[in-house]
């Protein structure tokens, strides 16, 4: 069979090596997006990164209308739901080989809050003892977190902080129980349980359901004092709401790997924002051989017609 894979950064060297070394695939490398349209013709799979999906799967599915599989190097699809896929197309994402690497991230960014990271940083730089500036680090034992986005990352962190002794709260869809948390809630009693949680975690695709979640009135339901993260999707909280919370004391800490916008401008108020630490979308670094062997997985399921890993319903 025949694979194309588009890629434009180092992350996707090792599923091009795993890829690389199965027996009975012909694979190409594309490094531009523009390449993909004159060697799809043909293929029977897709694999590309988040940064590359607008317009080109489109672009592929015209040159290519024969391409069964679309595998996508990301837990993110929603760049995806309004282009027109090849009739009869399988989609997949990343699965959960993402999500360790994830839950450590966001774990980071909450304990570098807690325990006020940022501002020893600051110290240090200017190469003075300021023990002052770390009072009013907090422990996380005892306290309560809600985790809101239940999927395979979201579990990951509510595995992490029954580690640390907090009682772990999570949303899904429905409300369905799961054993990594001590109660589950709907989204719809989603502003019932916001007062409860010292620490609140989001793992959120984006979709019209969860688009502006965290608008200015729901931060408000937010208990006083509380930490916010986010390692889903930026779209999913209102920026600016979060940085007036931040701001007039509301919430204690917030912690982003994601934004809206993304990236985020150089004058953007965020980023002097007190309290507030950004990273740059890169909860799922170090995750390269986990992914490569979950695509391989995927590969070789699809060429014994077994059913794929992480299959996402675009209709």
């Amino acid at each position: 069979m025949r694979a194309i894979l588009l890629a434009n950064r180092g992350s996707s060297e090792a599923v091009a090596a795993r890829l690389a070394s199965m027996p009975d695939i012909e694979l190409s490398i594309c490094g531009k997006p523009e390449d993909v349209v004159w060697l799809i013709k043909g293929a029977d799979a897709l694999i590309l990164q988040q940064s590359l999906y607008p317009g080109i799967v489109e672009q592929a599915a015209c040159a290519s209308p024969g391409l069964r599989w679309i595998q996508l190097l990301s837990a993110g699809y929603d760049s995806l739901l309004d282009s027109h896929l090849p009739q009869g197309a399988i989609v997949t994402n990343a699965g959960p080989s993402l999500a360790p690497a994830v839950a450590d991230h966001a774990l980071a960014l909450l304990l570098s809050l807690t325990r006020r990271i940022p501002q020893a940083v600051v110290s240090q730089s200017r190469s003075t003892w300021e023990p002052q500036s770390l009072r009013g680090s907090v422990t996380l034992e005892g306290r309560t977190a809600l985790i809101v986005g239940f999927g395979s990352i979201g579990r990951a962190i509510a595995i992490r902080l029954r580690s640390f002794g907090m009682i772990v709260l999570g949303v899904n869809r429905g409300g369905a129980l799961r054993p990594e948390a001590d109660r589950i809630y709907p989204l719809a009693q989603l502003d019932e349980a916001l007062p409860t949680a010292d620490v609140i975690m989001i793992a959120l695709p984006q979709s019209p359901l969860t688009l502006g979640l965290f608008s200015r009135s729901r931060l408000e339901r937010c208990k006083p004092g509380a930490y916010l993260v986010n390692v889903g999707r930026g779209a999913v909280v209102d920026l600016a709401a979060l940085v007036h919370a931040l701001t007039t004391g509301r919430l204690a800490g917030g912690g982003l790997d994601v934004t809206d916008p993304e990236p985020l401008p150089p004058d953007h108020p965020a980023w002097s924002t007190p309290g507030l630490l950004i990273t740059p979308h890169t909860g799922g670094t170090g995750a390269q051989n986990a992914l490569a062997d979950f695509v391989a997985r995927n590969m070789e399921a699809f060429l014994r017609g077994r059913r794929l890993e992480g299959q996402i319903e675009m209709a």
